[in-house]
């Protein structure tokens, strides 16, 4: 059985510097059912097959009955845009880019994801649309061949920014990986600017920077802005990983892929339908082989949205005691009936 201890507030925690379990996103996605995203990971390798009976969950220091727990990618969809640099810089490498992309988006996806790929140079391309990544293979295919090495300049940034606005009005789960192979410079974003906007929304940003096989930008000692990518993944709780070998992009890709699969979505019930309880204290505690992790975090939830649902409940008790108080009356209407009825002798 799995006690409550003393508060410990982290969003992050790790256990024994092995076992780290991260919050990704909360959400009333049908209020008073609430959805947490988290991702837990021992020696840097996602733990499969949680259960139930490894979690606790209490809401401003109410304990609630969890309803599920599921690996997020198996039992629900996932939106994901994967951000592609088809700059000039990059030309020497991009056959292994589009072969691990593509590697990528045909192995990720099941038939409710859906999938947006977003190349840029100077320029965002914008006029692709969200597909089936577990079933439109001929798209992936297409969609990355006709990516080509061309124009000035890398606009990052402003593709991180555009595929955020594509997104966050999605429900789900949404993550954004993003390939580059060089510093922004033509980007009217900011990088503070996409990590604030990603951490309103809760998407998870992950990285990549590719050197790749230019070798007169590597005599010139030209580097990726290491600095900014770990900014960007480290706050929008996502990750970043760095590479020169194109060999290297289709296993980076895969241990993507590898967490991706490992979110868990935990369902549970607040007992808490007070409109004036917006901002709330969500704690969970794991015991997660044989070591228990015990954080909270907060969580606010919508005033509409609890408003909506007493109204509804409200809705709801007045249709039953309108059903009851009709079945009454006719009752009452047939024994009336019945008893003003001559009897027949």
């Amino acid at each position: 059985m799995i006690g409550f201890g003393q508060n410990i507030v982290e969003t992050n925690i790790t256990g024994n510097n092995r076992i780290n379990v991260q919050i990704i996103k909360a959400s009333p996605d049908s209020f008073p059912v609430i959805s947490v995203y988290f991702q837990a990971e021992k020696d840097n390798m996602p733990i499969f097959g949680l259960l139930n009976n490894e979690i606790l969950v209490r809401e401003n220091n109410v304990e609630c009955d969890i309803i599920d727990l599921q690996q997020k990618s198996k039992n629900s969809s996932i939106n994901i845009v994967l951000v592609v640099d088809h700059s000039p810089s990059i030309s020497p490498s991009f056959s292994a880019v589009q072969e691990a992309g593509i590697d990528f988006a045909m192995n990720f996806g099941e038939v409710e994801d859906s999938l947006l790929i977003v190349g840029f140079n100077e320029n965002v391309d914008t006029t692709q649309k969200f597909i089936n990544a577990g079933s439109d293979f001929s798209s992936i295919f297409t969609i990355f061949h006709n990516l080509q090495p061309t124009g000035t300049g890398t606009a990052f940034y402003d593709a991180i920014n555009y595929s955020i606005n594509k997104l966050k009005a999605k429900e789900g789960l949404n993550i954004i990986v993003a390939l580059t192979d060089g510093v922004d410079n033509s980007s009217s974003s900011s990088m503070y600017k996409i990590i604030n906007t990603a951490k309103e929304f809760n998407i998870p940003i992950y990285t990549i920077g590719f050197l790749g096989n230019n070798t007169s930008r590597r005599n010139r000692n030209y580097s990726i802005c290491k600095t900014c990518l770990d900014s960007i993944s480290s706050e929008s709780k996502g990750k970043s990983w760095y590479t020169s070998e194109s060999s290297d992009l289709i296993d980076i890709y895969n241990e993507i892929n590898l967490k991706i699969s490992a979110l868990y979505k935990l369902t549970y019930l607040s007992k808490n339908l007070s409109k004036n309880d917006t901002s709330r204290i969500v704690r969970l505690k794991f015991q997660i082989e044989k070591e228990l992790l015990d954080f909270e975090f907060p969580f606010n939830v919508p005033k509409d949205t609890i408003v909506e649902i007493q109204q509804d409940q409200k809705l709801e008790w007045q249709t039953e005691n309108y059903i009851f108080l009709t079945v009454i009356s006719i009752g009452i209407i047939l024994f009336v009936i019945r008893k003003m009825k001559p009897k027949v002798k």
